[in-house]
């Protein structure tokens, strides 16, 4: 933005823009030619602020055209046209931002060497839009602002050397009716607000002072007089009751005070309103609003044409002057890692039981991104600009610590809310926005988490254990008063690391948390989040049991089994919101990275679980020719219900049968039921001594890896034949 600024800004952005006669780059360009008085304005490309300097005969304007570089030296106030001999004296120091006719400097003709149409091409000739150093914040912010006008002095830290404005943020038609502002701005912006459409931003950054400079030598007539709206006969109201009413009811009903949309209000007393919001408050003012305020939005934005149109002729511009143009907001890094840390207290006592322990959820963040605050910009109202669009591109990796104590009797299951106290934000740092070498506005950088972590145990439960995920979402958002959209470019499969494991009975965390990077423009103008929500759901068991086993042939023996044992599912989406005033807006984008999945499995006992091998009946005795019967089923610590999968081995030429089983030459896979007997036969046709082994391989949810099988012995002894 080229704002005018005071003195003491002048001289530091100056500093930087100044030139020597022998400097190797040119620092300004002319912008226009008053061959008559040999006056020519130049703008400085570094800031936007145009100066004037004097020719030492008339007869050297024939030799210079517009949009020629030259090099100025603002220590001396001289210029030069080549770099290395000085020519002309500066008459008018930089200021404003504007490149602007010289006033009294002759119309357009071929004789003249003046060029209009070139001199007002440098109106759309945008100012770049830069960012300073970012500034850390450390503590909690208080809540933002929902004034209509703000004052502030925006600071910025650009290249070492620090540089302030002061800013006016004024929010709708009422912000603009109170503001501290020049009545020519006041008039210009009243007529502006009045001619956008729901879910456009009305709200409006302006460097007062430089508002003040400019309509010095570029006046508004009649500042204080609105045209008004002519309604066609047969209709009642007036622009007042029409588009002001309506504007002002959505300010002073702001999102949760009653107003429509259903339960809980709208987003009327944002910055940006939107559609939805209209067709609410239209249902609260008044029948027939609808229509009228169509009308009133054609009427408005004919009376900005003219008016415009007017203001173009006087002050000697182009009426493409007066239009938005997109500011394009270049972009700058968004870097920072977290990792705050959430206790969450078990302790509950009920007709079900109790429960006491803890349950700590850690949530490392860490962003890479690129972020873009891109504005709308009028190039002849230089001192002013609207937020339009926010957007970013990078990655995002998040974990999940999971460290749970427990001490459980009977069932529990509780949710708990994240996070347990204090807002969902987590202020990091702010990025000055700084247009036209002015600083602005400011970037204010968050984390944004928030969710539900549900905990719950069956029958006696005791245990401690630690689960760790991490895993990285790629993607890219832009948000506006409409809503957000997005790109999703990728994720990894989370890393899961098992860290300590104690466990007796069966313990579920299941987090379910939005991780986000979040963005506002100035606290609470425009935002935008975006970030994963990954469905994590740990199930950690413990069991020590009796089990029996028998050999064909051997008495029943008895022994012990065991299971510890961590299982980890995961899905993930990603989503972007935009915000206003500190509400949701418009729509959200939400896309699926992939579809829920179980992920990971582990078996935590040292030398294995004993749980996680098939018990096995084999016969008593067995003969030649004759069916032996056998019956598998997992023992009583088997921690999983879903049907499991059995891979079946053994020697000898036997012939197999039973029932789900899918068999070959020595060998057979049975889908079954782990806590029911699975029967299945073999038949050998010589005697001999051959074994017979039974391994679990995998259930319909989770691969087990490498378990452990049980390996019998059967002797099978010559039949009595006849």
């Amino acid at each position: 933005m080229r704002f005018m600024t005071s003195s003491t800004i002048v001289a530091l952005s100056l500093a930087l823009a100044s030139v020597v006669a022998a400097q190797a780059t040119p620092c300004c360009e002319i912008v226009s030619i008053d061959p008559r008085a040999g006056l020519i304005s130049a703008k400085v490309n570094a800031s936007g602020q145009t100066f004037q300097f004097k020719v030492a005969s008339p007869l050297m304007t024939r030799t210079l055209r517009v949009g020629q570089a030259v090099y100025a030296n603002f220590t001396t106030s001289q210029v030069s046209l080549d770099g290395r001999t000085q020519c002309c004296t500066i008459t008018q120091p930089p200021k404003g931002g504007l490149a602007v006719r010289v006033p009294g400097g002759a119309k357009a003709s071929t004789s003249s060497g003046v060029d209009i149409a070139a001199a007002n091409n440098v109106l759309a000739h945008l100012p770049s839009v830069t960012y300073g150093e970012p500034i850390p914040v450390s503590s909690k912010r208080s809540a933002p602002s929902t004034a209509r006008v703000e004052k502030r002095v925006i600071s910025a830290r650009v290249g070492g050397r620090e540089q302030s404005a002061e800013i006016v943020h004024i929010r709708g038609l009422d912000g603009i009716e109170r503001a501290p502002i020049n009545e020519g701005a006041r008039k210009l912006l009243k007529m502006h607000v009045r001619t956008l459409r729901p879910g456009q931003s009305t709200h409006y950054i302006v460097n007062p002072r430089a508002a003040e400079e400019w309509l010095a030598t570029h006046p508004v007539p009649n500042a204080t007089s609105i045209p008004p709206i002519s309604f066609p006969s047969g209709t009642s109201g007036s622009y007042s009751t029409v588009i002001d009413q309506l504007r002002r009811w959505q300010e002073t009903h702001p999102q949760g005070s009653g107003g429509g949309g259903g339960g809980g209000g709208s987003d009327c007393g944002n910055m940006f309103e939107s559609m939805d919001c209209f067709n609410d408050t239209v249902g609260d003012v008044g029948e027939g609003f609808t229509e009228a305020w169509e009308y009133a939005l054609d009427q408005a934005q004919d009376i900005w044409k003219k008016e415009t149109d007017e203001l173009a002729k006087l002050w000697d511009v182009a009426q493409g002057c007066f239009a938005d143009k997109r500011l394009p907001g270049g972009s700058t890094p968004v870097r920072f890692s977290v990792a705050p840390s959430m206790p969450l207290s078990l302790e509950q006592e009920g007709s079900r039981g109790s429960v006491a322990g803890t349950v700590t959820l850690e949530v490392p963040m860490q962003a890479d991104f690129r972020a873009t605050m891109d504005f709308f910009y009028i190039p002849c109202l230089p001192f002013l600009v609207r937020p339009r669009s926010l957007s970013a591109d990078g990655t995002l990796t998040v974990g999940q610590k999971l460290t749970v104590g427990v001490e459980a009797n009977g069932s529990f299951k509780k949710r708990f809310t994240i996070p347990p106290s204090g807002g969902p934000l987590i202020p990091l740092q702010v990025i000055p926005i700084v247009i036209g070498g002015v600083p602005v506005a400011i970037l204010d950088v968050s984390a944004y988490i928030e969710g539900v972590v549900d905990v719950a145990s069956q029958a006696s439960a005791k245990g401690q254990f630690a689960l760790t995920n991490s895993h990285r979402s790629a993607f890219s958002f832009t948000c506006d008063g409409d809503g957000c959209k997005g790109d999703e470019k990728g994720t990894t499969a989370p890393a899961t690391t098992e860290e300590t494991a104690q466990i007796n009975g069966q313990v579920s965390v299941s987090p379910g948390l939005y991780t986000a990077l979040q963005l506002n423009l100035n606290y609470n103008v425009l935002g935008a989040r975006a970030g994963p929500l990954p469905y994590l759901t740990g199930v950690a068991s413990g069991c020590a049991a009796i089990t029996a086993t028998q050999t064909a042939g051997e008495p029943t023996s008895s022994g012990t089994n065991e299971a510890l044992t961590a299982d980890l599912d995961w899905g993930v989406r990603v989503r972007a919101e935009a915000l206003a005033g500190g509400k949701v807006i418009g729509k959200s984008w939400e896309e699926a990275v992939m579809k829920d999945r179980h992920i990971w499995f582990k078996d935590l006992a040292s030398s294995g679980s004993t749980a996680l091998q098939p018990a096995v009946t084999v016969p008593s005795a067995a003969t030649v020719s004759q069916r032996s019967d056998f019956k598998v089923r997992m023992p009583t610590c088997y921690p999983y219900t879903e049907r499991v999968q059995y891979q079946i081995t053994w020697t000898g030429s036997a012939t197999p049968a039973g029932t789900g089983c899918s068999w070959q030459a020595g060998t057979g896979t049975c889908w079954f039921d782990p806590t029911k007997d699975l029967p299945f036969s073999l038949t050998w046709a010589n005697a001999g001594t051959y074994t017979v082994s039974v391994m679990l391989k995998r259930d319909e949810h989770r691969a087990f890896g490498t378990t452990r099988g049980a390996q019998h012995s059967v002797a099978v002894a010559a039949g009595g034949g006849l």
